[in-house]
């Protein structure tokens, strides 16, 4: 009777455990990885290591994302897409339901990120991307909400490309008053400085904008190719491995020989 007695206050211990650690393990509303190039890796709840991600899986609350040497696709739900460029970091914060969509909030910690959010209504989807020193994101227009977002480590700058629909600005130094000033139409641009102030928004030239060729709102998404070819290697990576093989295979045959 003793012995059952260990056993059972054992697995009740192991179940409440368990429960507490189901809010970080529980999938993030269907965000999964659409694509990628070059590759990619993941470290879930903030901890522990990372390991290398594969097409289909599906991603959970507190997971740290990072692009490596070549482009990453995400995607919400119906909702939402992300792109990621090479060497971008990411980790997904939260993903709750909202009237006519969802709401997500992401941190950026370093690279350039591209969003695109499909509701175009004022009840619909909406992401916050919080940095550094700043949160932003877009709301969709007529034909949904496409932003791109910036974060400079070196510089602790943050920029904010609002490509189609409403790019906004709130938190971390500006007040509430302010953040409703910063909300501003496609075409335009802000950047955050590492004191929390932001430019007035302004034109930018589409073509020098990060991400600015690639179109995520279609369904089908090419990637482009990383820099260095398909998996991110460069020319003289790639006459490194050349020459390794064929030291192998000199040695190999030395071998043989002998």
């Amino acid at each position: 009777m003793i012995y059952f007695s260990r056993i059972h206050c054992r697995v009740v211990t192991f179940l409440m455990a368990a429960l507490m650690l189901l809010p970080t393990l529980v999938s993030a509303e269907g965000l999964v990885v659409r694509s990628f190039n070059g590759d990619y890796s993941y470290q879930e709840g903030g901890g522990g290591r990372f390991s290398r991600g594969h097409v289909g899986q599906e991603l959970s609350l507190g997971t740290v994302i990072e692009s490596g040497s070549g482009y990453l696709l995400l995607s919400i739900a119906e909702e939402m897409r992300l792109l990621l460029s090479p060497e971008t970091r990411i980790e997904i914060r939260s993903v709750a339901p909202r009237q006519e969509g969802l709401a997500v909030e992401l941190r950026l910690f370093r690279g350039d990120m591209k969003v695109y959010v499909a509701t175009a209504t004022s009840t619909g989807s909406v992401i916050d991307i919080e940095t550094e020193n700043a949160i932003v994101g877009t709301r969709g227009g007529q034909d949904g909400g496409v932003a791109v977002i910036s974060f400079d480590q070196e510089r602790n700058e943050t920029s904010l490309f609002a490509v189609a629909g409403r790019g906004y600005l709130r938190g971390r130094g500006i007040t509430l008053k302010e953040a409703a000033g910063l909300s501003f139409d496609e075409g335009h641009m802000t950047l955050i400085k590492g004191n929390g102030s932001a430019s007035d928004p302004g034109p930018y030239d589409a073509a020098t904008a990060p991400l600015g060729a690639i179109d995520i709102t279609e369904e089908d998404v090419e990637l482009p190719l990383p820099e260095g070819g398909q998996w991110g290697m460069s020319p003289m990576a790639y006459l490194a491995l050349g020459v390794l093989v064929l030291g192998i295979a000199f040695g190999v045959r030395r071998a043989v020989k002998s």
